[in-house]
């Protein structure tokens, strides 16, 4: 009786034992290294917005001369480039043949977070009319065109053609970003309005 007792009380301290090194393991926050780039980024979204880098312009409509008869843009003016962070996504390419000929569109969204906007010299949301350029990096400028264009390193530039409010917490009416909706189109290309050319 007294052996089994003893055993008992043995088996009971190993236990203990081995919950305080299992504690001990716990109280220190490390992870391996598999896994430390990962952390890495969730620790950074807490502290500044990450996400695909972006130039944007925004169409300055009281500044712009009009022709007086056709009320048409002669001379567009732009504020920026703005160079901000977005989630973008992944253009879609679609073909419309006529008689005139074929031409291509590419299609997209655009997410940009509130306070990104505000921390910005932007002063105004983005709206429709805007232009923004995706991808500025080596390996699209010189891939990233479309078409034989006479501008250089103009396949990503974007028209912004919806701008919608987006991300309200528990339906009210304050929003956390805007979504965007742009478009490129070889038949009218967005850097042609950014550059004013006919």
């Amino acid at each position: 009786m007294t052996t089994k007792k003893s055993s008992f009380n043995e088996f009971e301290s190993l236990i203990r034992l081995d919950t305080r090194r299992i504690v001990e393991a716990a109280g220190v926050f490390s992870f391996d290294c598999e896994n430390e780039d990962l952390f890495d980024c969730w620790t950074q979204e807490h502290t500044e917005a990450s996400g695909t880098i972006v130039d944007y312009w925004q169409h300055d409509n009281v500044n712009t001369k009009l022709d007086p008869l056709y009320n048409e843009p002669i001379k567009r003016v732009w504020k920026g480039p703005f160079r901000i962070k977005v989630f973008a996504e992944w253009p879609d390419q679609a073909f419309e043949v006529r008689e005139e000929g074929a031409r291509v569109f590419w299609d997209a969204k655009v997410f940009i977070a509130r306070l990104t906007v505000e921390q910005s010299n932007m002063g105004l949301g983005p709206t429709e009319g805007d232009v923004l350029k995706l991808w500025d990096i080596p390996f699209f400028d010189v891939y990233a065109q479309g078409v034989d264009i006479d501008i250089p390193k103009a396949g990503y530039y974007f028209d912004v053609v919806g701008v919608v409010e987006t991300g309200h917490p528990l339906d009210n009416a304050n929003f956390t970003g805007f979504k965007l909706d742009i478009k490129r189109r070889t038949e009218f290309t967005p850097e042609r309005r950014l550059f004013n050319e006919t």
